[in-house]
């Protein structure tokens, strides 16, 4: 995970997260420091979709923000649509996946 900080402003360690940025940049140039270009990587061959998946996309969590259906079946509903995988926002608590 990567914070960027804005200028003027210190970063808020927050109690009830129980995470921590692997890195605190200031400007966005200095994810070149922290990636790789893809150009150095090795070549990897990639596997072909699973032909349930209609997107090769995430769905976002916070499309469940305001729906009247339980958040357990945020994922359910999400590979009926054919999404691939899910990106769970801000919002998401340990608990809410349990």
């Amino acid at each position: 995970m990567v914070i960027i900080q804005a200028a003027g402003l210190k970063h808020e360690k927050k109690e009830n997260v129980p995470m921590n940025p692997d890195h605190l940049i200031s400007r966005l140039p200095e994810l070149l420091d922290i990636f790789p270009d893809h150009k150095d990587l090795p070549q990897v061959e990639v596997k072909a979709l699973q032909p349930e998946f209609l997107y090769d996309a995430a769905l976002s969590t916070m499309w469940n923000v305001g729906q009247k259906m339980p958040f357990g079946e945020t994922f359910a509903v999400g590979r009926q649509l054919g999404f691939a995988r899910f990106e769970l926002n801000h919002a998401i608590s340990p608990a809410m996946l349990e």
